[in-house]
């Protein structure tokens, strides 16, 4: 009985490998297509990676590396140091109310360490860009190699224009560089975002089913190994009595 209850412990936990393996699989191609959506968006920042200098960009403390190797794609990128409050905004686009919007960047620090603050500061407007409201965003921590950082904002039913700003308050024996800068609407990739996160937590189910399995597969197989040798310790000793 204890060889049979393997046997089934074992094809349980196989059969549910093989839906957590397919599971699995399912989940890393809606993130691939939910990642094709965003990738396709339209990036709103005319001038992302400064080959322009600072064209398309209000710019108060940076200035252009042209050092291709210190850019991250390209041939510049912009740096400067945090010895005062740092911004750069770029030009605003139109958008309709609601619209969620993905930003992005690459960015490094070329000297100090420790925390700062700062980051991305997305700016909206309900007047034609008479007057700017900032949305809240996380600040970016501090990285020594370029390192890829996003942000999403759902942008009010009320606004009409939507600029980036970024900006870093004065932190003492630090300097930062960065490129590559997108804003990018994914208000239609939204779904599939979801539906990507939804299909990798039922493929971490599935996984912890699939462990669990296999740890009831391996008790029966220590049961039934235990039962086999306390089987050949009984017939030993049976074969004893009898020779006796």
């Amino acid at each position: 009985p204890y060889t049979t209850l393997f046997r089934s412990a074992n094809e349980t936990a196989t059969d549910a490998q093989t839906k957590a393996t397919a599971a699995t699989a399912q989940a890393a191609n809606a993130k691939a297509y939910a990642d094709s959506l965003v990738a396709q968006s339209e990036n709103k920042i005319a001038n992302p990676s400064f080959e322009f200098d600072f064209e398309g960009w209000e710019n108060s403390g940076w200035t252009i590396d042209a050092t291709p190797a210190n850019a991250n794609t390209g041939t510049k990128s912009a740096v400067t140091d945090l010895t005062t409050t740092r911004t750069l905004t770029s030009a605003p686009w139109p958008i309709n109310g609601g619209e969620r919007y993905r930003f992005g960047m690459y960015y490094r620090g070329t000297s100090g360490s420790g925390s700062m603050g700062g980051g991305f500061r997305p700016q909206y407007s309900t007047n034609g860009g008479a007057t700017w409201t900032e949305v809240s965003a996380p600040n970016v921590a501090y990285a020594t190699t370029y390192t890829s950082v996003t942000a999403d904002t759902v942008f009010p039913a009320t606004a009409k224009m939507a600029r980036l700003r970024l900006a870093w308050p004065p932190t003492t024996g630090i300097s930062i560089r960065i490129d590559d800068i997108s804003a990018k609407d994914i208000t239609l990739a939204q779904t599939a975002i979801t539906n990507a996160a939804t299909a990798q937590t039922a493929a971490n189910t599935a996984q912890t089913a699939a462990n669990n399995a296999q740890t009831a597969a391996n008790t029966a197989q220590t049961a039934a190994n235990n039962a086999a040798s306390a089987a050949a310790t009984a017939q030993g000793t049976a074969n004893t009595a009898v020779s006796n």
